[in-house]
């Protein structure tokens, strides 16, 4: 075989083999063309998917300022209602205007959030709860503890109240007031020890060195007399005098 018939016939190609070089070719391009194809589609995809986080952040931002204003709607109804306040002195429209309790530093607040002072000595339960940082249980031992004493003769007695906290105190102090103060008394000269330590100021030690002295030296014949007993001082008279008598 010469070398011209040899290189004829290496190269030839039967219909088996052009049909498998065709199949070749098309898979080639098919490789080439899908990687194209994709990333069209996942850009598409990618637009799609951002358009649509989008429209629900636009929902839930829409939501949100829906809620907002049904707080406000709840929380004027809750003001009303609580502090019995007519529409003449907080219109509705201003307190949807000026915000909800959480916005405690704003000017509105201040103008809507307004208490009512009441007198110490003759508020009940439901006047205290109205103030803020009062509760049912603090409301009692106010109460409690005015009834016990025989009233008030000071506003600075509350803060003396168990588990009235001093900030609480000073923030509803501004809302206190003390009008005629009937305060009740006790007769030294007529007490047993035990209407005497009934007292919250009144010890037992004390009501006992009372009743001693009275039996020593006969009634009192004025308050200033209980100084002479040794166990009383000087502060315990200051606070403790006012609900003492002789007749």
């Amino acid at each position: 075989m010469s070398w011209g018939k040899w290189v004829v016939g290496y190269f030839n190609f039967t219909r088996k083999d052009r049909i498998g070089v065709i199949i070749l070719v098309f898979l080639i391009l098919i490789i080439l063309v899908l990687p194209r194809f994709f990333a069209g589609s996942g850009a598409a995809v990618t637009t799609l998917d951002t358009a649509w986080v989008a429209g629900l952040r636009a929902l839930e931002i829409k939501q949100q300022k829906k809620e907002k204003v049904q707080n406000r709607d709840t929380d004027y109804h809750t003001y009303a209602t609580r502090y019995d306040r007519s529409p003449h002195t907080t219109p509705k429209k201003q307190y949807l205007q000026t915000g909800s309790p959480a916005l405690k530093n704003t000017r509105g607040y201040r103008k809507v959030f307004e208490y009512d002072v009441i007198n110490i000595n003759t508020a009940d339960t439901t006047a205290f709860i109205a103030l803020p940082g009062i509760g049912s249980k603090l409301a009692i031992r106010i109460i409690n503890f005015r009834e016990k004493l025989g009233g008030f003769y000071t506003v600075g007695q509350i803060g003396e109240v168990y588990g009235l906290a001093d900030s609480v105190f000073q923030k509803i102090r501004q809302y206190l007031q003390l009008k005629d103060p009937l305060i009740k008394k006790i007769n030294i000269n007529t007490a047993t020890v035990d209407q005497l330590k009934a007292h919250p100021y009144i010890k037992y030690n004390i009501a006992n060195a009372i009743i001693a002295y009275r039996n020593s030296h006969g009634p009192f014949l004025n308050i200033e007399d209980t100084k002479k007993i040794m166990l009383i001082t000087e502060e315990w008279y200051n606070k403790t005098s006012a609900y003492l008598s002789i007749e």
